[in-house]
């Protein structure tokens, strides 16, 4: 993380983590939108009505998710069990922190899903739904293994990867501008986390719709076979600008909260 103060005390981090996802959720999600609307042929329009519709819904993932990875990276990073600033600790930090929110986003994003299906019901009438269909709750957690999978690579890049990148960006070219660190390393980092994840990304949307007892590999596999390389990562380019615009909003939103906005006072 930019700041490697190790005096940062996890409220502080958890207090970063809500910021950075609501600054995504504000300047990240017109872009998601009309990602949306070109992939389902809708007519796009550039109206706040409508590049922001539907945020609630994103924010209701995104906002906990990422208190709860920009937490866990610190609580981890801060244990008297690890040697501070070792590599292998953040390296392995990074990817935890993702794989523990995954409880939380599969779940969510389930609701979500669930939400497109039945218009004009809020998250919490869904859940009614899903329990009346289901006779319990567990299916929220259908496909938690590929969320695991790909939420830790992407904080294993969101926090490993574009701290290494900017820290090279800065050392070979010290007179380039902060920003266009930033930007490179949040292009490279965001590369990376959507070229390992992508097949594994859209077989957990199909195995949180289904209700068959399959796997992630049988998902995947069946995936290829029907389309082929381009069949497994279909969509790619428009999740590759999602990814890397959330890690460059978010990364930039936790320097400003280090800076100015967020309060001394939850630091120890």
């Amino acid at each position: 993380m930019p700041n490697e103060d190790e005096k940062q005390s996890i409220p502080y981090a958890l207090s970063k983590g809500v910021f950075s996802g609501v600054a995504d959720a504000t300047f990240n999600y017109p872009w998601l939108s009309l990602r949306k609307l070109f992939q389902s042929d809708h007519p796009i329009e550039l109206k706040p009505s409508v590049l922001f519709r539907g945020v609630s819904q994103y924010a209701f993932t995104i906002i906990p998710t990422t208190g709860i990875q920009f937490s866990v990276y610190r609580g981890l990073t801060n244990h008297s069990l690890f040697k501070k600033n070792d590599e292998k600790v953040k390296f392995y930090s990074s990817m935890v922190s993702g794989m523990a929110s995954a409880f939380f986003s599969t779940a969510s994003e389930r609701l979500v899903l669930e939400q497109g299906h039945h218009k004009n019901k809020s998250l919490f009438q869904v859940l009614n739904i899903v329990q009346r269909q289901e006779g319990y709750l567990f299916p929220l957690w259908r496909g938690l293994s590929a969320f695991t999978v790909r939420d830790g690579i992407y904080t294993l890049s969101m926090f490993y990867f574009y701290d290494h990148m900017k820290r090279a960006m800065k050392e070979n070219f010290q007179n380039s501008p902060g920003y266009l660190c930033s930007v490179f390393s949040a292009l490279c980092s965001g590369f990376i986390a959507t070229t390992l994840t992508q097949p594994v990304d859209h077989a957990g949307v199909l195995l949180q719709r289904s209700s068959h007892k399959e796997t992630l590999c049988s998902v995947i596999v069946e995936q290829f076979k029907k389309g082929g390389i381009a069949g497994v990562y279909k969509g790619y380019f428009f999740r590759l600008g999602g990814v890397s615009a959330g890690i460059f909003v978010m990364r930039c939103a936790e320097e400003i909260a280090d800076k100015t906005l967020l309060p001394q006072i939850t630091r120890k």
